[in-house]
């Protein structure tokens, strides 16, 4: 299984590997890498993490990337498992969308920006994409822009609320959906909730896909942390945490999203 990671800033993509990050277009990197490789990897993502946040110059270009290997590393170690199973190619994409605002002027109206999106989307023909703050209003664009995508998630503060959301968007022609859902990074993970000092209910959305080519299973999740709670962040992130854990039962997932977190924080290390 590989997958491409693309981390929008501004024109250019940040690579990262298991030797540290360099300046490309992209990077493959296979999915059957040994435990030892998986740690250096890790390493390589918070990297990655911290030199986005140092080359941020607007939220529209903020996008964190995490990989969540601790799934992968029991068939991924395993000589057997990794030949018996046909590999995946993935491009797989994590964008902060900024919603559409009112007071967006310029290069910042959603009216500017979707075809900045959809265009980075097509040019490096990202199979999925995980967003962060994705609004109603901007599904039209995606709707026209983007005919070969499909799309779901629902609002932070529930089904039809017309509040920001984390949508995961991806190619119909590669993968069917087998299950999706919105939960929230709470004690009671099925119901609106906004826990210690939040400044609002945060959640995350997953589906689960299998790739029409081969058929392996395959999770992906997005998800948006607090920007100003610093009891929240941490609790969101070990929410976070127990709701992957649960769900994919030891298939293949990955994460993406926006952490508000630097790579030592508490956030990270969980």
């Amino acid at each position: 299984m590989c997958v491409s990671f693309f981390v929008p800033i501004g024109d250019e993509n940040l690579r990262f590997d298991a030797e540290g990050v360099q300046r490309t277009a992209e990077i493959l990197f296979p999915l059957n890498l040994r435990y030892n490789e998986i740690k250096n990897l890790t390493r390589a993502i918070a990297d990655i993490v911290s030199l986005t946040m140092r080359h941020l110059y607007n939220r529209f270009t903020l996008v964190v990337i995490s990989l969540i290997t601790s799934t992968l590393v029991a068939c991924m170690s395993n000589e057997n498992c990794a030949k018996k199973n046909s590999p995946i190619e993935m491009r797989a994409c994590s964008f902060n969308l900024r919603g559409v605002l009112k007071n967006d002027k310029g290069t910042h109206n959603w009216e500017y920006r979707k075809n900045i999106v959809a265009n980075f989307i097509k040019k490096y023909d990202i199979d999925i994409i995980g967003t962060q703050e994705s609004a109603v209003g901007q599904f039209p664009a995606l709707n026209e822009l983007l005919p070969d995508y499909a799309y779901f998630g629902i609002g932070s503060f529930g089904e039809d609320d017309g509040h920001v959301m984390n949508l995961i968007i991806y190619k119909k022609s590669k993968y069917k959906l087998h299950k999706k859902a919105t939960l929230w990074l709470a004690p009671t993970p099925h119901k609106v909730t906004k826990i210690l000092d939040s400044a609002e209910p945060r959640t995350v959305t997953y589906g689960k896909f299998s790739d029409n080519k081969t058929g392996k299973i395959f999770y992906v999740f997005t998800t948006h942390l607090d920007h100003k709670g610093k009891k929240a962040k941490p609790a969101q992130a070990k929410y976070l945490m127990d709701i992957i854990n649960k769900t994919t039962n030891g298939a293949p997932d990955f994460l993406v999203g926006d952490f508000n977190s630097g790579d030592g924080s508490k956030v990270i290390k969980h």
